[in-house]
């Protein structure tokens, strides 16, 4: 279980080893399920994954899973990008996005 979700962060360390973990030289991912059980956590289940932290070099954004229930749509929220760092969190963003659209999503924090 949660395959998708340890192929993402997987690919994540491969691409962004240096100071990864660390918020402010480096990369640090936090996904969180809409039980509210965190990726590494023994409950986190990735089909009700409700959004994606993400801290790249002193900069955080999230995905999140669309309100409106799809399960095709989401939202990044954030605030402004360093200049010198659009490219690489393009690149977090394509390898994010390219395992969230693999996992079957069940609209569990709809109903909570």
């Amino acid at each position: 279980m949660n395959e998708n979700t340890k192929n993402m962060v997987k690919e994540l360390q491969k691409e962004f080893l240096k100071n990864w973990g660390d918020i402010s030289k480096g990369l640090k991912v936090t996904i969180i399920d809409g039980a509210k059980s965190v990726f590494g956590e023994y409950a986190f289940d990735e089909t009700i994954i409700d959004r994606v932290e993400i801290a790249y070099k002193g900069e955080e954004f999230e995905i999140c899973i669309s309100d409106d229930g799809s399960s095709d749509q989401f939202d990044c929220e954030g605030g402004y990008i360093n200049t010198d760092n659009i490219e690489d969190i393009g690149k977090i963003i394509s390898i994010v996005g390219k395992y969230l659209k693999k996992i079957e999503l069940n609209h569990y924090w709809s109903a909570v």
